[in-house]
C-alpha cells in the first residue's frame, strides 16, 4: 500500500547511487495510444475548455 514512497526511493537509488533496479519495471511502461493526432485532439480540447471558462467568467461579470 506504500507504492508512492517505494517508486520514491526506487527513483531516488537510481539518481544517487546509480542503481539499475527501476530497469525491472520497464516491461510495464506506458504506451502512448493517442495516434498522430491524440495530442492535437488533447491541446484542442483544453482550448476549449479555456475559451467556455472565458464566456462563463464575461457572463457571470455581466449578470453582477
Amino acid at each position: 500500500m506504500n507504492t508512492t514512497a517505494m517508486g520514491g526511493l526506487l527513483l531516488a537509488r537510481a539518481i544517487a547511487a546509480g542503481d539499475d533496479e527501476y530497469r525491472r519495471f520497464e516491461p510495464y511502461a506506458p504506451v502512448w495510444a493517442g495516434g498522430p493526432f491524440g495530442r492535437v485532439g488533447v491541446q484542442a480540447g483544453y482550448w476549449w475548455m479555456q475559451a467556455r471558462d472565458l464566456i462563463d467568467e464575461t457572463k457571470s461579470r455581466r449578470a453582477a
